[in-house]
């Protein structure tokens, strides 16, 4: 009599195998973390306010708004090495936005999407650019390949595994590759997944600022009003050290709880709109 199988034996797929390649280099960069709760009571209100309108702003297309006005105004966040001795500051913030889009055969997959000039965009644009590929099916090869045909990745996956890092490790030595491909600033949430629950989620980052939101927790707090109840977003930041000084990254992080805590943008939206 043989013996009853109690487990499950699965291909690991080439798209799996590509993004296991990228981790291994990313995971080579020089990071400084910070793990903050910022106050968004007055945004997530006037979001609120905005969707009993029939005007619905998704909270992490205004913090993403939020992040790149802080970028705009200091570019040394928006910088990359080139090659050993030099490095390039580029003056257009383009953001990478980790979203979830459906699959055609059923499922969803994380999409890297790229929001371009994200600073000189209202928040309605970059909220309906984000919400317009959320609303694409795609099959599992077009996850990194952005078109239906899974030749290259085919031929990819032929190389040695140490010959493709050294190929890719190149090209992501490239800032110009990098800003076409994946943005210059990025930003990444847990999702309605973890929604009703604290925390935060530490990731790693592959370009010099990188943000993740974690969760969102209500807080008494002491202000010049009294005792009042406030909502405050677990996010993280990553830094890449090599470039940016501890001082500069604190500097920002408070230019973005500044930004935050005023509700940027969202006073400028009209039900309407």
């Amino acid at each position: 009599m043989g013996t009853q199988k109690n487990y499950t034996i699965r291909k690991f797929s080439p798209t799996r195998r590509i993004m296991t390649d990228y981790y291994e280099i990313a995971g080579e960069n020089h990071r400084v973390m910070g793990l903050v709760e910022l106050d968004i009571s007055k945004g997530r209100k006037r979001i609120r306010e905005l969707k009993e309108a029939g005007n619905k702003v998704s909270l992490t297309s205004w913090v993403a708004k939020c992040v790149g006005k802080a970028v705009s105004e200091d570019k040394r966040f928006n910088t990359f090495h080139k090659g050993n001795h030099k490095i390039i500051t580029f003056n257009e913030v383009d953001m990478s936005v980790m979203v979830e889009i459906p699959k055609k055969d059923g499922g969803k997959v994380p999409f890297n999407h790229c929001v371009r000039n994200i600073d000189k965009k209202s928040i309605l644009e970059i909220n309906n650019d984000i919400r317009k590929i959320q609303e694409k099916k795609i099959e599992e090869t077009e996850q990194l390949s952005r078109d239906s045909s899974a030749k290259y990745t085919g031929l990819y996956m032929l190389i040695p595994t140490f010959i493709r890092r050294i190929a890719m490790r190149q090209m992501l030595r490239n800032p110009f590759y990098v800003k076409k491909i994946m943005g210059t600033v990025g930003i990444s949430t847990i999702g309605e997944t973890f929604k009703g629950n604290t925390g935060w989620a530490v990731g790693f980052g592959d370009k010099t600022l990188n943000v993740i939101l974690g969760g969102i927790v209500k807080r008494v707090v002491e202000t010049e009003n009294g005792i009042e109840g406030r909502e405050f977003y677990c996010m993280t930041f990553l830094f890449d050290h090599s470039l940016v000084d501890g001082a500069p990254c604190a500097a920002f992080v408070a230019r973005v709880a500044e930004l935050l805590k005023e509700a940027y943008g969202l006073k400028d939206i009209n039900a309407k709109d």
